[in-house]
């Protein structure tokens, strides 16, 4: 288990690192169309690992990295995902809503340079100031990357 826990704490950090290798190392060749970088918090990290740790036992699992952006006074419809993932927020501000496991809701906001974690579960971003992101998706092989949760707030 200690050996899982190590090989997947490795595989979240050099993802989390290749923006920052890519940017201070020389290559011949090499042509990258953006970086991003945002700084989460230990118990972010922390959830991840826990919510990775199930899919170590799945044959296959697809990784989705999407670029968003929300406009002033935009929002996302509630929805949930198939897996785990990463957010970086790169331009102006996300103001978050989540679903927790009691049922309740919590909302926190992440400007642009921070990077934070959210599970499966029903969420919401909105957005006051024109705002952009990236998200990294860790799905199970050949599911579909979102779902229509019902909001339990």
């Amino acid at each position: 288990m200690k050996i899982k826990r190590a090989l997947l704490l490795a595989i979240v950090t050099v993802a989390a690192t290749a923006g920052a290798a890519l940017a201070t190392h020389t290559a011949s060749g090499l042509t990258t169309l953006s970086t991003w970088r945002g700084t989460m918090d230990r118990a972010d990290l922390s959830s991840l690992v826990r919510e990775l740790g199930p899919m170590h036992r799945m044959d296959r699992s697809d990784l989705f990295v999407v670029r968003a952006s929300l406009a002033a006074g935009g929002t996302t419809d509630w929805h949930g995902h198939t897996g785990p993932s990463i957010v970086v927020v790169t331009v102006g501000a996300l103001e978050v809503t989540h679903a927790t496991p009691s049922g309740a809701c919590t909302t926190a906001t992440y400007r642009a340079g921070e990077a934070f974690f959210h599970t499966e579960r029903a969420h919401t971003f909105r957005a006051s100031v024109a705002s952009e992101f990236v998200v990294t998706y860790f799905v199970p092989a050949g599911s579909p990357v979102t779902h229509p949760p019902v909001p339990a707030c």
